[in-house]
């Protein structure tokens, strides 16, 4: 089902047999972006939910690494792990849920959607199918290198990493900024308008990520942008003060956060940093 697999099987004793790829395939009719009440449920409100599935959470599937990231990741942050024992479930730190197997796939996409990032930890996947399932409900997929997982996020959109935990860290940490962000501009960002609107763009490179937040309230003076950005600096209790200092925490100098006003009004929020490897 991948050339991952196919590269194995050609370095064992079957290399002489004929070998041909053909990728698995999921139900599109089931896996689609599918509203729920999940997040109510389990009392996740507006939490960055890190998901992680598997039939059998064995070693292999990573739940050790999850476990790490657990203790690394901010309180706004839960991790959920769908598919554990009892066992598995009772022994976890506070900041996973832990849910057995669903009962149904169209549960299971429920979940999907409801989670912001889905993360696949596991050395030796030999497709990633719950990878394609996450993908097709709208769910952004963090998956390891040389897995066949890579494969899948390759053909679609994605974020594939060496491994390395900090590394993880930090792929998963850029989108955990971008909802305060864009519910500190809604807040602050309009005054009377009758039709609020926001707009984010994304931009990746080879080294960077430039978001850009617009709204299209009224623009401050330039002053008062420069007033803003040095308490957003200075750690002031300021709302973008606390992302800043996350951002600071994970890239140190490498970021970068920026007040202006747009051409048309309104303010663009831009956000610079070193990122590992990622596909648009």
């Amino acid at each position: 089902p991948s050339h991952w697999l196919e590269k194995q099987v050609r370095e064992s004793f079957l290399q002489e047999y004929p070998m041909r790829v053909v990728y698995n395939g999921i139900d599109l009719d089931t896996f689609h972006p599918t509203e729920s009440n999940f997040r109510e449920k389990y009392g996740l409100g507006d939490k960055f939910i890190v998901l992680g599935v598997a039939n059998v959470w064995e070693e292999r599937k990573g739940l050790a690494t999850f476990v790490q990231l657990s203790e690394h990741l901010g309180e706004d942050v839960k991790i959920v792990l769908v598919g554990l024992s009892k066992e598995q479930i009772d022994t976890l730190p506070e900041r996973i849920l832990g849910r057995p197997r669903t009962d149904t796939p169209a549960e299971l996409a429920e979940i999907y959607t409801a989670a912001d990032v889905f993360v696949t930890p596991g050395r030796e996947e030999t497709f990633g199918l719950t990878v394609a399932e996450a993908m097709a409900c709208g769910t952004w997929p963090i998956v390891y290198a040389d897995t066949a997982c890579a494969e899948v996020v390759e053909q679609g959109k994605g974020q594939i990493v060496t491994g390395d935990l900090p590394e993880l860290e930090q792929a998963i940490v850029p989108f955990n900024f971008l909802q305060p962000v864009a519910e500190n501009a809604f807040t602050h960002g309009f005054s009377n308008e009758k039709e609020k609107k926001l707009m984010v763009t994304i931009k990746a490179g080879r080294k960077q990520i430039h978001f850009q937040i617009w709204n299209n309230g009224p623009a401050l003076e330039e002053e008062r942008y420069q007033q803003i950005e040095l308490q957003i600096q200075s750690g002031s209790s300021h709302g973008l003060s606390m992302i800043y200092e996350k951002l600071t925490s994970a890239y140190g100098d490498n970021c970068v956060l920026k007040l202006h006003a747009g051409k048309t009004g309104g303010t663009i929020l831009a956000k610079l940093y070193q990122t590992p490897n990622t596909h648009e």
